[in-house]
């Protein structure tokens, strides 16, 4: 079965987003049962393919969120 909340995130990661919308898109993937290691290790998977430095800052500003270096109100674990 396709692990939907991976295309979510990729296609999210795609686009420009806000810190808010990234966390609110991790509150429901932590939601739908993913855990923060699941979410961390496709981050990490996305990075080793990023074709761009601004890809690769966006998945280590996710990376920041996921790990909880970040401002409070962004914070999902």
């Amino acid at each position: 079965m396709e692990n939907n909340w991976e295309v979510d995130l990729q296609q999210k990661l795609s686009e420009p987003f806000s810190l808010q919308e990234i966390s609110d898109l991790l509150r429901e993937i932590k939601g739908r049962g993913i855990g923060r290691d699941e979410i961390r290790d496709y981050l990490y998977q996305l990075r080793k393919i990023s074709t761009s430095d601004k890809n690769e800052d966006d998945i280590l500003e996710v990376l920041d969120i996921v790990e909880g270096f970040c401002n409070e109100k962004y914070r999902v674990w």
